[in-house]
């Protein structure tokens, strides 16, 4: 016997219908529980709260600033937040960082059944707290998670904690937005076996500073053709899993046969001073490490680019992907990263490779080096992509797949 829904559904809004799908938008009241605010993601609630259906939006989080991710840059909340207090722990030195805010439980109080909570992610206790209180009482709850990172299905431990946690969405939640690509969605269609609806969901930013740089090069290559230094770049964390790595062994091989390479590195990790000690002695003076950089100055940056190479070896979405298309960037980048798989179609904008294959991340840079004038062609399809990468398009998706599953009045107990 099929377990009857505990909450308002989630409804499928096909996306060629999201824009006409609501004729009177009315506000919903949407309460957030997220674990740090990061830029991309308070850009998608200053975006989300703009509109009238977000205008009463309430964000919780768990922790204001990940220890990994300093950002010195203030961020600008254009909507109702608050900061729970709690602890923050790591486990055996990893980079991801867990939350227990007991405070999650007057707040679940404040903000009870008249709200649609949106829960992001299910690792962290916070988290779990609120998803059992929500579903105890009968009250509406979305998960809002990306797609595990495949390495981690490895684990017996971890597929265990995690089968018990996907039961309770399947058995409590009103449905599963996954934050990335059309995997993420195929992941948990199988792991929800069709008993509550899964809507997958791009990531999206404010594109507009990267669409300028974007414009700006395919002038510049219409008017000057293809460059005679290319410029190599990565950009993001420089930890075991950014594959880093593979990317300077690569680049060393390029370089001691050509001069007109160059390679651009941003960002700092643990794995940082192993990767500088990885550099050949011969091409050193065409690798350059600009170390952090605030996420308000990674625009500039993109100007110096003319090739972006991510070669993560596990990234649930990736959002410098969608800044280096905006830019106009051909990408040689990682099946391993949601928005490579859903974005980068090789010989269109880029080319998609196995992380681990340093002779597929060779041959793909080797092309780009070989043949600058393809450069043109690739940025030009890349700068289109970026064109439909903007926020407002992920706010009105994301409004209607979530619109159906609001209570319109407080909905009656019912027995099992």
């Amino acid at each position: 016997m099929q377990n009857e829904p505990l909450s308002p559904q989630l409804e499928h809004i096909p996306e060629e219908k999201v824009s006409t799908s609501r004729q009177q938008p009315k506000s919903l009241p949407l309460t957030f529980l997220h674990n740090t605010a990061a830029p991309y993601q308070v850009e998608f609630f200053n975006a989300l709260a703009a509109s009238e259906e977000g205008k009463s939006l309430q964000v919780y989080y768990c922790q204001l600033r990940h220890h990994n991710r300093p950002w010195k840059a203030a961020l600008v909340h254009q909507y109702a937040y608050e900061v729970l207090r709690g602890l923050h722990f790591s486990l055996l030195k990893r980079t991801n960082v867990y939350h227990f805010n007991p405070g999650i439980v007057t707040r679940l109080l404040r903000r009870g059944r008249r709200n649609l909570w949106i829960i992001c992610g299910y690792s962290d206790l916070t988290n779990q707290i609120a998803m059992v209180w929500r579903t105890i009482l009968r009250q509406p709850w979305i998960m809002l998670t990306e797609e595990p990172e495949r390495s981690s299905r490895r684990s017996p431990l971890r597929n265990l904690i995690r089968w018990a946690l996907l039961f309770l969405i399947k058995r409590g939640s009103s449905g599963v937005i996954a934050f990335g690509a059309r995997s993420a969605k195929d992941y948990f269609d199988e792991q929800m076996k069709g008993s509550i609806p899964v809507e997958a969901l791009p990531q999206y930013l404010d594109v507009s500073p990267y669409l300028r740089i974007g414009k700006a090069r395919i002038e510049r290559h219409q008017r000057d053709g293809a460059p005679a230094t290319v410029n190599f770049f990565y950009a993001g964390q420089v930890e075991s899993f950014s594959g880093v790595d593979t990317l300077v062994t690569a680049f060393n091989q390029i370089a001691r046969n050509s001069s007109t390479v160059r390679l651009h590195i941003v960002g700092s990790g643990s794995a940082l001073n192993h990767v500088q000690q990885m550099v050949d002695p011969l091409v050193e003076d065409r690798i350059t490490f600009h170390g952090t950089k605030e996420w308000n100055e990674m625009p500039a940056l993109y100007e110096i680019a003319d090739v972006f190479v991510h070669p993560s070896r596990g990234q649930g979405w990736g959002m410098v992907v969608n800044e280096a298309l905006a830019s106009g960037l051909p990408l040689v980048a990682s099946e391993e990263s949601g928005a490579a798989r859903e974005l980068v179609k090789t010989g269109d904008v880029g080319f998609l490779i196995n992380p681990e294959d340093i002779g597929a991340m060779y041959e793909s840079m080797k092309f780009f080096a070989d043949n600058p004038e393809e450069i043109v062609t690739f940025a030009e399809r890349a700068y289109e992509t970026g064109k439909g990468l903007d926020i407002s398009v992920g706010v009105r998706r994301f409004l209607d797949i979530v619109s159906d599953a609001v209570p319109s009045q407080p909905a009656p107990l019912q027995a099992q």
